[in-house]
Parts: structure tokens; C-alpha cells; sequence
């Protein structure tokens, strides 16, 4: 199962980790987090945690959700972000 959701959004808000890390059920809920240029890639606990709308919020443009992943679009923050993330996990 594949779900596309493209945002109509176009601007770039400043990344909110803690609010991204709330739309994804938790910092607890994330396994492993990889950049791709403007993508991240996120494999999690439990996709039912996720809030896309919070998602939005956070300054995600747009994000493809399949079985084992959920893919992000976050612009140029996603490495930094990536790196947040595990550095939070070491």
C-alpha cells in the first residue's frame, strides 16, 4: 500500500524537531532515520502514531507512506534533521 499526498504549499517554514518528532508518535517510535537530498527517510514502531496534519505543521511538504517507510520532503534539513535524529538514538 502507497500513499501520495503533495501539498500545495510551496514556502519553506522553519523545521520544528520537537514538533516532528511529536507528528511521528514520539521520538521513541523512530528506528532509523536516512536523508536523500531533500527527502528523509523514516522507518518507525508504529505507523498508526504518525499525524500527518501535524506533519504540515512541521514544515513537511509532502511524504509518500509505504508498508516499512514513511518518506518525508523537508527541503535542504533533511541531513540535519537525519542527524538530529541519531544522535538522539546513540
Amino acid at each position: 500500500v502507497v500513499l501520495i499526498f503533495l501539498s500545495g504549499i510551496k514556502k519553506s517554514p522553519k523545521q520544528d524537531y520537537e514538533l516532528f518528532y511529536s507528528a511521528l508518535g514520539g521520538q521513541g517510535n523512530i528506528k532509523s532515520a536516512e536523508s536523500h537530498g531533500s527527502r528523509l527517510a523514516l522507518k518507525l514502531l508504529d505507523y498508526e502514531k504518525v499525524d500527518y496534519n501535524k506533519l504540515k505543521t512541521a514544515g513537511v511538504s509532502s511524504f509518500i507512506k509505504m508498508t516499512d517507510k514513511l518518506t518525508v520532503v523537508i527541503g535542504k534539513n533533511s541531513a540535519t534533521l537525519e542527524q538530529a535524529i541519531n544522535e538522539k538514538k546513540a
